[in-house]
Parts: C-alpha cells; structure tokens; sequence
C-alpha cells in the first residue's frame, strides 16, 4: 500500500499549473510577436512611403534615415526579451510535464 498517494496527486496538479502558466507565456509571447510584426510592417512602409516622396518630389525634409535605424534597433531589443519570455514558458511546460509524470507515476 502506498502511504504518499496523496502527495503524488498533488506533483501532478502542480505539474498542470506549470504547464498551464507556461502555455499561457508561450501563447501570449505569440500574439505580441504577431501585433509588433505587424506594426513593424506598417512604419516600414510608411517609412519606404516618405523616402519615395521625399526623393520623387526633391525634398529633403521629408528623408528620415534615422526612423529605419530606430526601428530596426527597437525590433533587436524586443527580440531579445521575446525570445527570453518564449524560453521561460517552455521551461515551465517542460518541468510541469516532468510534475505530471512524478505525480502519475505508480507507487
């Protein structure tokens, strides 16, 4: 008979909470990775727009080369920590899996 069943069921709920917080970073760093992709997208047109005008119509004023440069620049930094978050939820998926199979294994 095994004294620790009770505690062995709680290895497992506590691997599901890992995995759940876990998902939860990972699907979230997901979806702010797709609304920066696509808000980088967008001022990179506006950007490549206002160069096209600026040259097609001879005004330098218009030229910013330093917006392309502080985009690119904001797009590096971000995908430093985005890829640190996305590594933080699949460290939490992978021990709360290794929680689950503690918590189911069989005394």
């Amino acid at each position: 008979m095994c004294y620790l069943s009770g505690v062995w069921n709680w290895w497992s709920v506590t691997g599901n909470l890992f995995d759940l917080v876990g998902f939860l970073i990972v699907a979230g760093e997901w979806y702010i990775a797709m609304k920066l992709q696509a808000e980088a997208l967008q001022l990179k047109s506006e950007v490549t727009a206002l160069q096209y005008i600026a040259h097609s119509q001879n005004r330098p004023d218009l030229d910013r080369p330093d917006l392309a440069a502080r985009i690119d620049a904001a797009n590096s930094t971000l995908d430093g920590w985005r890829s640190n978050l996305f590594l933080g939820g699949l460290i939490l998926v992978v021990i709360g899996f290794a929680l689950q199979v503690i918590g189911s294994w069989p005394c």
